[in-house]
């Protein structure tokens, strides 16, 4: 006795999408969309940095702390007025400042001084390989002037460097004070009349 076979039935066809202008555009926009929210959270349209600021009564604690330890640290006992505090932070440990600053006009100026070798403070705080300019003289809080060497970078900017050999308990270490950012060279000179060593 023969079997027959039930007919089988022909595959399905996958739906198609059915494409359209506007639901182009209407998907276009939905992703521009989605990336200026995002470029919007991380920053990216912020013309100049943010800074939090260090509020002054901390800033004046570490002050204070620095004057007492009699330690040789190079710091700005008071702001240049008009300027925002970043940042501030020292390590006595290594007796390594450092500072970040807001100026006036919105640009950035830093402060380092600490004992690192020199090579590796322009590399951390400048750049790979910064250019060497002619030195200049600069006065600072206590009325001493001293000869600084100044350093620039590929984006503009520069950075005025001071080394000394230190005596007494710290005989044999090299002191590097470094003045940096994209401030303009009047304001880091502005800076550099702040500081003393205490």
């Amino acid at each position: 006795m023969s079997q027959t076979s039930s007919p089988t039935a022909p595959p399905e066809k996958p739906g198609r999408y059915q494409r359209s202008a506007a639901g182009l555009v209407s998907s276009m926009l939905v992703l521009v969309a989605a990336v200026v929210v995002v470029a919007w959270g991380l920053g990216a349209f912020r013309t100049t940095a943010e800074f939090d600021g260090t509020p002054p009564a901390e800033y004046a604690s570490v002050v204070a702390g620095l004057e007492e330890s009699d330690l040789g640290v190079t710091f700005p006992p008071t702001i240049p007025s008009g300027w925002q505090i970043n940042d501030v932070a020292y390590d006595p440990a290594k007796s390594e400042f450092t500072l970040a600053l807001l100026t006036d006009s919105g640009t950035f100026a830093g402060l380092y001084d600490g004992h690192a070798p020199l090579a590796k403070v322009l590399r951390t705080y400048v750049d790979e390989n910064p250019t060497q300019g002619a030195p200049v003289e600069l006065t600072d809080h206590d009325g001493t002037t001293t000869t600084w060497q100044t350093y620039t970078d590929t984006g503009g900017d520069r950075a005025y460097v001071r080394t000394a050999k230190l005596t007494g308990k710290r005989t044999g270490r090299t002191e590097v004070t470094l003045v940096y950012g994209s401030a303009s060279s009047d304001d880091l000179a502005t800076l550099v009349g702040a500081l003393t060593t205490k």
